[in-house]
C-alpha cells in the first residue's frame, strides 16, 4: 500500500484563514451599534461588548498567526500588509479590552483590603472612571469602522477569505515544519525571558509578554495543522493554552498598575478623591506581578 499523501497545505490554511477573516467581518455591525448606542446616551450591555471584542481580537490574533507562522505560502507585498493593518485594528480594539480586565482585577483588589485601608467608596469612583473611558474607547473604535483605513481592510479581509494571494510554492509549504519551527521559537524566548526575570532585568516583563505572544502563535500554528500533526495535539493545544493563561495573568497585573498610576495621576487628593485605596490595591498587583514572575522562572 502506497503511504498516505499529505494533504494539499493550501486547504487546511485557507479553511482557517477564512474562518478568522469571517469573525472579524461579522462581527463590524454589532459592534458599530453598540458604539452608536453607548454614543447616543442609550444603554448598552457591557459583557456583549466586551465578547464581541474578545471574539473579534481572538480572530484578528489567528489571522496574524497564520501570516507569519505560515508566511511561505503568500505572496509579498499582501501579506505584509494585511499583517500590518490587522495588527492596527487590533490595537485599536485593545483599549476596551483592557478596561474589562481592570475593572475585574481592581474590584476584586478592593474586596480583599482591610477596612482601614478602604477609604470613601473607591468602587463608586472606579465605576465613574470606567464607565466614561469605555465611552470614549467606544466612540473612537465607532470612528475607525467609519474611516478609509478600516474600509480598506474590510475590502482585504474579504479578498483573502474568497482568494488567498498564494505563493507558487504554496503547496510546498510543510505545516509540520513550521510548527515545530514556532516550539522552537517560544522556547527560546521563555529561555530569555526566565534568564531576565533571575536577573532582576527591567525587562523581565516584557520579554514575559513576548514570550506569551510566541505561545499564541505556536498554539495557533498547531490548532490549523491539527489534522496533519495527529491525536496528540490536544494535548500540546492544552499546555499551550495554560501557559498562555499564566503568562496572560502576569501582563494583566502589568496594565493593572499602569491604569491605577494613572487614576492617581488624574485624580490626585483633589476634593475628596482620595486615591489611598487604589494605591494599596496597585501595591497587591505589584506584589502578585513579581511573585507570579518568579514562580514562572523557578520552575523554568
Amino acid at each position: 500500500m502506497s503511504p498516505k499523501k499529505s494533504p494539499d497545505p493550501r486547504v487546511l490554511i485557507g479553511a482557517y484563514l477564512a474562518a478568522q477573516c469571517t469573525a472579524v467581518l461579522d462581527a463590524e455591525v454589532p459592534i458599530t451599534a453598540a458604539a452608536e448606542a453607548r454614543a447616543a446616551g442609550r444603554p448598552t450591555e457591557p459583557a456583549v461588548v466586551v465578547e464581541l471584542v474578545h471574539d473579534t481580537r481572538v480572530a484578528l490574533r489567528r489571522l496574524r498567526s497564520t501570516l507569519r507562522v505560515f508566511a511561505a505560502a503568500f505572496t509579498e507585498p499582501e501579506r505584509t500588509l494585511l499583517l500590518e493593518e490587522a495588527g492596527w485594528y487590533a490595537e485599536s480594539l485593545g483599549a476596551l479590552r483592557d478596561l474589562d480586565v481592570i475593572d475585574e482585577r481592581v474590584r476584586a483588589g478592593l474586596a480583599a483590603l482591610p477596612p482601614a485601608l478602604r477609604v470613601g467608596d473607591p468602587e463608586a469612583r472606579l465605576e465613574a472612571d470606567l464607565t466614561e473611558r469605555r465611552a470614549a474607547h467606544l466612540g473612537a473604535l465607532a470612528g475607525v469602522l467609519e474611516t478609509e483605513r478600516y474600509a480598506g481592510l474590510r475590502s482585504m479581509l474579504t479578498g483573502w477569505r474568497e482568494r488567498p494571494p498564494w505563493a507558487r510554492k504554496a503547496r510546498k509549504v510543510d505545516l509540520r515544519s513550521r510548527v515545530k519551527a514556532a516550539d522552537r521559537k517560544l522556547t527560546g524566548r521563555v529561555a530569555t525571558a526566565v534568564t531576565a526575570v533571575r536577573a532582576d532585568d527591567p525587562e523581565a516583563a516584557h520579554l514575559l509578554h513576548q514570550a506569551r505572544k510566541t505561545a499564541k502563535r505556536h498554539r495557533y500554528a498547531a490548532e490549523l495543522a491539527q489534522p496533519v500533526l495527529g491525536a496528540k495535539t490536544e494535548a500540546l493545544l492544552v499546555a499551550r493554552k495554560q501557559l498562555q493563561d499564566e503568562l496572560g495573568l502576569l501582563q494583566d497585573a502589568v496594565v493593572t498598575v499602569a491604569y491605577l498610576a494613572d487614576l492617581g495621576r488624574r485624580l490626585g487628593n483633589r476634593a475628596g478623591r482620595n486615591v489611598f485605596s487604589f494605591g494599596a490595591v496597585a501595591a497587591l498587583e505589584q506584589r502578585a506581578e513579581t511573585d507570579g514572575m518568579r514562580r514562572f522562572a523557578d520552575r523554568g
